[in-house]
C-alpha cells in the first residue's frame, strides 16, 4: 500500500458556502493525477496546533466525491484556513490532500443612528459627522457619505448654500467641513425629519459582492419650537388737515375694512375697525403689510 501527498489552494468568499469536487482538487494539485474511486475519506481542519477531525461546520462532505466549505460557519472570518482530506481508494492505496482555503473578505454594511436636535426659529444648525451616528464594527471601514432619503418637511437643508434634494449623496468630507446646514423655519414649529442612510468606504468586491450602504434608514429630527404670536394693529382716523398725524380732535372711523397681506402681498385676513377706529390682527412673527379700503 502506498500513500501520496498533494497540496493545493482554493478561495471562497466570507460568509458563503461552496462545493468542490474531490477529483478536481486532486487534479489541481497534480495535473497528471488519474481518477480513483475513493472508498473512504476523512476530513480534518487545522486549529492552529493540531489537525482536528471535522464532521460538521466549516468543512464537510456531501458524499465521497463532493466537499463543502461553508464560511458562514465562521461568521465574518477572513484569511487562511488549512484543511486536509485523507482518502483510501478501491485498491487500498491512500492519499493526503492538504488545501489552503483563502477566505476573501466581504464588506458588511455599516450602521447609522437616530438623533434629535433642537433648533430655534430661523436659526441655522451646522450638521457634523457625529449627527449621523456612523459605525462599522465588523470591518472598521471609514465613513464615506450620506444618502438623503427625505428632506425635512419644513425649513431648508442646504449644501454649500444650495437646497438638498431627496436621493442626493453627500460626501462625509463635505459634512466634516461644515458645508451641510439646516435652516429652521421662522414662522412654523414642529418636528421635522431628515431621513438618511450611511455609506462606508469598503466598496463592493466584483467577485464576492458585499454591502457598503446601511440597509436601515435613520432619522435626524429637528425640534423647532412653535413661534410666539404677535399683534399687528393701528388706527384709522379722519385726517382733516391732511398732515399724516392724528391731531387732537381728529376722531377714529368705525367700520373701515382693513386687509392683512403676507410678505408676497397676498391677502390672508381682513377685519373692520371698531367704534374708535382701532383694528388688530394676531399673527406669527414675520413680514406683513396692511391695506385700508377707503371709507365713503
Amino acid at each position: 500500500m502506498s500513500n501520496t501527498s498533494y497540496v493545493t489552494s482554493v478561495s471562497v468568499c466570507e460568509d458563503t458556502s461552496q462545493n468542490f469536487e474531490l477529483f478536481d482538487l486532486l487534479k489541481q494539485a497534480d495535473p497528471g493525477y488519474s481518477a480513483v474511486d475513493p472508498a473512504k475519506i476523512k476530513l480534518y481542519v487545522y486549529d492552529g496546533a493540531k489537525w482536528v477531525l471535522s464532521t460538521a461546520g466549516f468543512f464537510t462532505a456531501v458524499d465521497k466525491d463532493t466537499l463543502t466549505l461553508d464560511a458562514s460557519a465562521i461568521p465574518n472570518f477572513n484569511g487562511a484556513k488549512l484543511i486536509r482530506v485523507l482518502g483510501y481508494d478501491s485498491t487500498g492505496n491512500t492519499f493526503t490532500l492538504d488545501v489552503t482555503v483563502n477566505v476573501t473578505p466581504v464588506n458588511d454594511a455599516p450602521s447609522g443612528a437616530d438623533e434629535s436636535v433642537t433648533v430655534a426659529n430661523g436659526d441655522v444648525y451646522v450638521l457634523g459627522l457625529a449627527d449621523f451616528g456612523f459605525t462599522d464594527p465588523i470591518d472598521g471601514n471609514a465613513f464615506k457619505s450620506v444618502v438623503v432619503n427625505a428632506v425635512p418637511a419644513s425649513g431648508t437643508l442646504l449644501l454649500n448654500g444650495v437646497a438638498v434634494t431627496a436621493g442626493q449623496e453627500i460626501l462625509a468630507s463635505e459634512i466634516d467641513a461644515g458645508h451641510l446646514t439646516y435652516v429652521a423655519p421662522a414662522s412654523a414649529g414642529g418636528d421635522f425629519g431628515l431621513t438618511f442612510q450611511v455609506r462606508d468606504d469598503g466598496g463592493i468586491d466584483p467577485d464576492c459582492g458585499g454591502v457598503d450602504l446601511d440597509a436601515t434608514p435613520n432619522t435626524i429630527t429637528f425640534n423647532v419650537p412653535s413661534p410666539g404670536l404677535a399683534t399687528l394693529g393701528d388706527k384709522v382716523w379722519e385726517d382733516t388737515n391732511a398732515n399724516g398725524v392724528q391731531d387732537a380732535g381728529e376722531a377714529g372711523i368705525a367700520g373701515v375694512t382693513v386687509v392683512l397681506k403676507d410678505a408676497a402681498g397676498t391677502p390672508i385676513s381682513s377685519t373692520t375697525t371698531d367704534t374708535n377706529g382701532n383694528y388688530s390682527f394676531t399673527v406669527t412673527p414675520g413680514t406683513y403689510s396692511v391695506a385700508v379700503q377707503a371709507p365713503a
